[in-house]
């Protein structure tokens, strides 16, 4: 009898173990590893209160604690290379002192209030002449920004600025703004060569005495594009990098076309088919290095003398 009550014992627990194992939930499967990035995901990743993936460049920089963000509320809205001397256009100017306003984005904006680099670059240049400079450009803005202000006052960084036409310069210089495009598609690459047009019909007209000077910016360096700042997704870094490059070929394309004089550092700057890294900042890897400024304004140097002498 002892043996048949422990053999009951061990079928009962046998019986309770396997009711056990068979009411225990199965684990959940192991989700595939997908080797594809989603770009949506990585940006909202990256910055949850904001869905970057659908913003411009220019927001995207925007939001940047190395950039800023901008500030811009327009008012009173109406609707080193030598570059070869240029034929200019216009007629040169013959006197001794010029106010020069530089129009543009962060690339201008950078060089800093009183554009030192650009004020030593001319004092070299031409040391018998004297110059007011004066710093229009504002980050994250596109060349239609710098259309409006040309006629309108606007408030930037706290600091209240006057239509820059209405400091009646001598001499209008306007930067490509090509880091702060539009599409890469060449609807959008006219639709900057157009609003070129417009900021020198509109500065012809409301300064007819005002001369004009084109510029096209330092390249940019693809393989870190960005970084430390907007910290692009590698295909998204590449698809801009190329973009600006596009934008600023066609201010040089412009310029040349047109006849007007051209302070070309973009090309100045290139290391084969890229940007040099020496004249990008090293912080946030989009603006000019202290070097980059020194190319920048010597180029602008160079330009403006063909306007003045």
């Amino acid at each position: 009898m002892k043996w048949l009550t422990a053999l009951a014992a061990g079928l009962f627990t046998y019986i309770l173990v396997l009711i056990v194992f068979l009411v225990k939930p199965a684990p959940a499967p192991v989700a595939a590893v997908s080797q594809s990035i989603n770009l949506t995901t990585y940006l909202q990743q990256k910055e949850p209160t904001t869905n970057r993936a659908k913003l411009s460049f220019a927001a995207l920089t925007a939001h940047a604690a190395v950039l800023g963000a901008s500030t811009e509320a327009v008012s009173n809205v109406d609707s080193g290379k030598e570059e070869p001397k240029l034929e200019v256009s216009e007629s040169s100017l013959t006197q001794n002192h010029y106010t020069i306003a530089v129009l543009g984005d962060s690339m201008v904006d950078t060089l800093g209030a009183t554009l030192p680099h650009l004020m030593i670059a001319l004092k070299e240049r031409l040391p018998h002449k004297s110059f007011t400079l004066l710093n229009y450009g504002a980050g994250a803005t596109n060349i239609e920004s710098g259309l409006t202000r040309l006629t309108n006052d606007y408030d930037y960084l706290g600091e209240h600025k006057k239509a820059l036409l209405s400091q009646n310069p001598n001499i209008v210089v306007v930067e490509s703004f090509a880091y702060n495009h539009w599409e890469g598609t060449q609807s959008d690459l006219d639709r900057q060569w157009l609003t070129i047009n417009k900021i020198i019909e509109t500065i012809k007209t409301r300064n007819p005495s005002t001369k004009i000077v084109l510029a096209a910016t330092i390249a940019p360096y693809c393989p870190t594009y960005t970084d430390g700042s907007a910290n692009l997704p590698p295909e998204r870094k590449y698809t801009e990098c190329e973009t600006v490059k596009k934008y600023l070929q066609n201010m040089v394309n412009f310029a040349t076309s047109q006849k007007y004089p051209l302070a070309d550092a973009y090309h100045a700057s290139l290391s084969g088919s890229d940007g040099n890294p020496k004249y990008i900042n090293q912080g946030d890897h989009i603006h000019p290095s202290d070097t980059g400024k020194a190319l920048f304004s010597q180029k602008l140097a160079q330009a403006i003398d063909l306007v003045v002498n």
